[in-house]
């Protein structure tokens, strides 16, 4: 039975206020699916699904609770398939149609009343509405539609004010460098103006990837009315702005980010059981500052926010700063394993987390943690995630043929792939080793992809220098195991690329000796493929020997050897039953339960 949803809609752009124009729109759904043929919507009874118009096929396909606005090109057979026409407010009687206007108005205001809703959630390259109410404004820009809309009955979306050390988006240029190619810059910098891959970067990994999808999907879905950002950014415009966020970048004195980066790099190898005690001199101070430097912008910031969103133990101490004029949240993604911290480490952390809100960890190993250590507050956990629909476009022929060649990939050799950034924690020489016990049992490459993190990048980084002394580190053990015909370095690769590798690949190895979670594990399964995870590893816990892949115990070059010759042999369904595995850990799922962590956070306050 069809469910017809009727609804009108005023477009007004804000470069021609004065004259408002008016737009008749029909939608309709049919037993739970958009109709979305064009021969399925030729009859009277069952009216368009889309509107076109002459700014530039604006789509409505339908409207639903949880359901989805969606933006299609001039070319998609929707919008040739059937269009409306927009009239003249001014002149009703007439329906005099509107003169055209470019297709790329920027800031169009569109404004929905008396709308129902119905249907199912949506598919790739749609934006979700959780909810609309009379009055939900939305915003055009070119190749999206960006929903403002209360996330709940009654209630008003959050704004979040996000902090991490990492920025979502990484300056191949410095600011210096921007002006002269521009000669002027707006503030905040939009990087619509800009070209990605040439002026900037977005992130590959890490925390900024995840972050920076879960706040989009959470403005798309209206949960969230406003995103601030703070982070480091050596050199870069001093406020970015990027669709609906706008990121408040901080700088330091050379010295300063020396000094922090330095204890930071110690309190990370604490934290991860690599070395000793935790000492406060020299560099403590440059730590605090840092910090307080951060907290400062977020209090500047704080009548732009409901709620801080803190990520990681860089920004530890910014919680006891803040104090009351808006609830933080701690997200943790490194381990929360007290048995391999030092004694003061593991006291200084816990201490420095109770400040805050309430913490989010990434697995229940981290949860048993912060339960050992007597932690006194609200906590959560929540597994980190992956969008499925990044993975639905298939790798490219030429892309994986080129990726052949430049491995050297023989037809009879079997690809061992590890997706990580070139850091000790990864502890790829684990996976190397476990090669080489291989030599003779079958034809295998390992392809290593990934290079270092934003502490180790000297462009637009902190040039701290570990990634480079650990690849040096690894390139020299390929050397003396007599290994250089079989293990690839590729460093950073595109998106094509990536699909690529995971097509080739027979197994996805994850080595670390301890580690947070481990998302390439994920992506292994979102691509059916077996995967083979050290125990240290966070992901492991969603391991089931036999079932989806293998694990090891961390270090174990032999027992991670056996795991991959018993996951070649059962790949097929280690694979798909990983894929199924990996549903849990989608970004709905994180989305639904960090919105949850946010809003209980702005409760107490309340």
């Amino acid at each position: 039975m069809a469910v017809l949803v009727k609804t009108t809609i005023r477009l007004i752009p804000e470069s021609l206020i004065a004259e408002t124009m008016f737009l008749e729109a029909t939608v309709i759904k049919s037993g739970g699916e958009l109709l979305s043929r064009p021969s399925a919507l030729k009859t009277a009874s069952e009216p368009a699904t889309t509107v076109s118009t002459a700014f530039g096929s604006v789509i409505v396909p339908f409207v639903t609770v949880g359901g989805f606005f969606r933006l299609l090109s001039e070319s998609d057979s929707l919008a040739r398939a059937l269009t409306c026409r927009a009239f003249d407010s001014e002149s009703p009687r007439r329906r005099r149609p509107v003169r055209p206007v470019a297709p790329k108005i920027a800031n169009l205001r569109m404004v929905f009343s008396d709308v129902c809703f119905s249907g199912p959630r949506c598919q790739r390259s749609d934006i979700r509405v959780a909810h609309m109410t009379s009055g939900t404004s939305a915003h055009f820009n070119p190749g999206w539609l960006f929903i403002k809309a209360p996330y709940a009955e009654g209630g008003k979306s959050m704004r979040v004010c996000v902090n991490s050390q990492t920025p979502f988006v990484k300056f191949k240029l410095s600011l210096e460098d921007l002006v002269k190619k521009y000669g002027s810059l707006s503030d905040p910098v939009d990087l619509a103006d800009l070209k990605e891959g040439v002026d900037y970067d977005f992130s590959p990994g890490g925390v900024t990837a995840m972050v920076y999808p879960l706040v989009r999907r959470m403005l798309a879905g209206g949960y969230v009315s406003k995103v601030t950002w703070v982070s480091l950014g050596v050199k870069y415009p001093p406020r970015v702005k990027m669709g609906d966020i706008l990121v408040s970048h901080i700088e330091l004195p050379d010295n300063v980010l020396r000094d922090y980066s330095a204890f930071k790099e110690g309190l990370w190898a604490q934290i991860h059981g690599f070395s000793g005690e935790l000492t406060f001199d020299p560099w403590y101070e440059a730590y605090s500052r840092y910090n307080w430097v951060n907290a400062d912008r977020l209090l500047q910031l704080r009548d732009q926010a409901d709620v801080y969103y803190v990520q990681d133990f860089q920004l530890l101490l910014t919680g006891g700063i803040i104090g009351p004029p808006a609830p933080a949240v701690l997200r943790w993604h490194v381990p929360y394993v007290p048995e391999a911290m030092p004694r003061l480490t593991h006291r200084a952390v816990t201490k420095w987390s109770e400040s805050f809100d309430s913490i989010v960890v990434s697995t229940r190993r981290d949860l048993e943690g912060l339960i050992k250590s007597q932690y006194k507050g609200r906590a959560h956990q929540v597994y980190p995630f992956v969008d499925p629909d990044d993975w639905k476009e298939p790798a490219k022929g030429p892309v994986i043929d080129a990726l052949k060649e430049r491995i050297g990939l023989e037809p009879d050799e079997q690809l061992f792939l590890m997706v990580a950034r070139m850091d000790r924690i990864k502890s790829h020489d684990v996976a190397i080793r476990a090669l080489s016990h291989l030599r003779n049992r079958g034809h295998f490459k390992l392809v290593f992809i990934g290079n270092g993190s934003f502490s180790s990048s000297k462009e637009g980084g902190l040039g701290h220098g570990k990634g480079e002394t650990w690849k040096a580190e690894l390139e020299e053990l390929v050397a003396e195991l007599g290994l250089q015909n079989q293990v690839s370095f590729l460093g950073y690769v595109s998106k094509d690329e990536i699909r690529a590798a995971y097509a080739l690949a027979s197994v996805v190895l994850l080595t670390s000796g301890l580690e947070g979670f481990g998302i390439s594990a994920l992506e292994g399964w979102i691509n059916k493929k077996p995967v083979v995870v050290s125990k240290g590893a966070g992901v492991s816990e969603l391991v089931i020997d036999g079932s989806n892949g293998y694990s090891f115990p961390p270090g174990n070059d032999g027992a991670a050897s056996e795991a991959i010759l018993k996951s070649l042999a059962g790949s097929e369904k280690l694979g798909e039953n990983g894929f199924e595995t990996a549903k849990q850990c989608h970004i709905d799922v994180a989305v639904e339960r960090e919105k949850a962590v946010l809003e209980e956070a702005i409760s107490i306050y309340k």
